[in-house]
């Protein structure tokens, strides 16, 4: 535990300093050598773990209402002095401190409201994420980098899509609550390129692949990970290098792949939302979704055939195949309780989209393994239709040497 605690610390002070010989000179973001500051880190940082109210209480205090600017802008709360990673000037309102603060914003209420705590701090959060300036639609369709329109915002040899973070990793923007940014969101990856002379690093293609999957754009996500894969861009040992060896692209690019695979983001398990063509036939296992769960995914001729959810907590699960047709979707939670009620709403669970899923042997010796179900409920639960006498017998003489 201390060596995961020390490695956070550490991870904290170099995402929120940049690498400097002057590190222990600049505070903040104010400071004349605001280039190798970089105060926003937290904001990531705290929103991996899921809203860090110490990290929230940070930003409540550090926001700065707009007094000067247009009619849309004025009275909104922007992140001082800003700055969008190696791009641009230093000012108010950068799209990508913005986005950061809002999913920190988002990921502390959620967390408070499943907690139940604090909720007068909770509320004001609340207030102030909904506060927060979000990205303007820019001359060409695309989303604002700054407050302001700069001639960077079209540099098709621009190594970095920071204003992005709203779609991936962030879930700000998307095709349900935002459809006018997602779809601006295509039109900035498009203007920024992926010309091999251009200053495209290696985490640059897995980052955009992650965002192109994001928005469901499974093509464009598919190229990007071609891309990388060239030679002239990933080494024979599967190293990355442009122009040396970074490791985030190795792992963004492994995270852009499931993410084309499956999404949880928005409370709903979404299977296959970008399939690339050219993966017409395949199995994925062990892929992980949001609220604990596991998935086995099985597609043929580019469409879904089925799924096993494995969900370590109990509760419903909201699952969008993205088919017109309706693949067998099983749930299998071994994590069940003593509560009979809980156990019917666990296997309420057990279903299918056109009717309901009669359990598998599988699914049974996952109940039986739990030890929480007497054998006269689970011969209650099974009942007669379309299980044999043999199987149940054989089950309850599992469950019943287990429970001795």
């Amino acid at each position: 535990m201390r060596w995961i605690l020390l490695a956070v610390i550490i991870q904290v002070f170099v995402t929120c300093v940049r690498a400097s010989d002057k590190v222990f000179w600049y505070e903040s973001a104010a400071a004349d050598g605001m280039q190798e500051a970089a105060p926003i880190g937290n904001g990531r940082i705290g929103g991996l773990v899921y809203g860090h109210p110490e990290v929230s209480e940070f930003w409540d205090e550090q926001l700065k209402v707009v007094t000067n600017g247009t009619k849309e802008q004025l009275g909104k709360l922007v992140v001082f002095k800003g700055w969008s990673p190696e791009h641009g000037p230093h000012e108010d309102g950068v799209s990508y401190n913005q986005e950061i603060v809002w999913d920190l914003y988002t990921n502390y209420v959620k967390a408070a409201d499943i907690l139940g705590v604090d909720k007068e701090f909770r509320d004001r959060i609340a207030g102030q994420r909904d506060k927060l300036l979000w990205p303007g639609i820019g001359s060409f369709g695309q989303v604002m980098e700054w407050m302001e329109e700069q001639p960077g915002e079209k540099d098709d040899h621009h190594r970095h899509t920071s204003h992005l973070f709203g779609v991936y990793p962030g879930h700000q923007f998307n095709w349900e609550t935002s459809p006018t940014l997602a779809n601006a969101s295509l039109v900035s990856l498009k203007a920024r390129g992926i010309d091999p002379s251009s200053d495209v690093r290696e985490w640059s293609f897995a980052w955009r692949s992650g965002i192109y999957a994001r928005l469901r754009d499974a093509d464009n996500a598919y190229l990007l990970l071609r891309e990388l894969l060239k030679e002239r861009n990933t080494c024979p040992n599967m190293f990355g290098f442009l122009p040396e060896m970074q490791i985030d692209g190795n792992f963004g690019i492994t995270a852009a792949v499931a993410e084309m695979l499956v999404q949880s983001h928005a409370e709903l398990i979404e299977l296959l939302p970008a399939l690339p063509a050219e993966w017409k036939v395949g199995h994925a296992k062990g892929l992980r979704a949001r609220g604990g769960h596991e998935l086995d995914i099985y597609w043929e001729n580019h469409t879904l055939n089925n799924v096993l959810i494995k969900s370590v907590v109990a509760g419903e699960v909201k699952v969008n195949t993205s088919s017109d047709e309706s693949p067998e979707v099983v749930l299998n939670n071994c994590n069940t309780s003593e509560d009979m009620r809980d156990i019917q709403t666990l296997l309420e669970l057990y279903n299918r989209v056109d009717g309901i899923h009669e359990l598998t042997d599988q699914e049974i010796q996952c109940l039986v393994e739990t030890k929480h179900i007497p054998a006269y409920q689970l011969e209650s639960i099974l009942g007669d239709a379309g299980r044999g006498a043999a199987i149940r017998r054989r089950v309850i003489e599992k469950l019943s040497h287990k429970q001795k």
